[in-house]
């Protein structure tokens, strides 16, 4: 339990130093929704499917040594949505098959970095992606796509003026707006 000083020879050099110090605690407490339910639609294979999240986490102890900021605190509790989830939405029948999904994020704080820019509440999102392929041989099947295929972004920054970025850069559902796509499935 004692540091020996000839262990650390040439220490005099010495400028600084960083160790991890386990400062502050933190409890997360949640539930995680997930179900998956046939669909008879009187031809093909058709499914619906829930996933639900949620998450709290609150600070229970900003530490003694150079404890937590209101900043860092609001970063670790309110920095993500407490909600996510999706419904989806799949049918398969002969050679063609689809899928529609709704995501949702509750709302969230943009925690801004220097804290002299204000944090800003970011609103609530849905976003939705479409997908549909078809399986054109035993092993090849073409598929074409949208995520966030209504093209949704975040808020925008009410600093974006200032330094440049238009959307939070920390912005759960990405800002990008929606992205298509084809690809082509080989299995062999």
């Amino acid at each position: 339990g004692v540091i020996n000083r000839t262990d650390f020879a040439g220490f005099e050099d010495l400028q600084s130093f960083r160790f991890f110090a386990n400062n502050f605690d933190t409890k997360t407490t949640g539930i995680d929704i997930v179900g998956r339910m046939p669909l008879d639609l009187g031809a093909g294979n058709t499914s619906v499917a829930l996933a639900m999240n949620y998450n709290n986490t609150t600070v229970t102890n900003s530490g003694r040594i150079l404890p937590l900021t209101a900043n860092r605190r609001n970063e670790l509790e309110k920095r993500l949505p407490k909600w996510k989830g999706n419904i989806m939405f799949t049918h398969e029948q002969g050679m063609w098959r689809g899928l529609a999904r709704v995501n949702y994020h509750s709302s969230w704080l943009d925690v801004n970095s220097p804290p002299s820019r204000p944090n800003q509440q970011m609103s609530s999102e849905i976003t939705i992606d479409l997908e549909a392929g078809a399986q054109v041989t035993e092993n090849v099947e073409v598929i074409i796509g949208a995520a966030n295929v209504l093209d949704n972004f975040p808020d925008e920054n009410l600093t974006a003026t200032r330094i440049g970025q238009l959307y939070a850069s920390q912005a759960p559902f990405g800002f990008n707006g929606g992205s298509y796509y084809a690809k082509l499935r080989i299995t062999y």
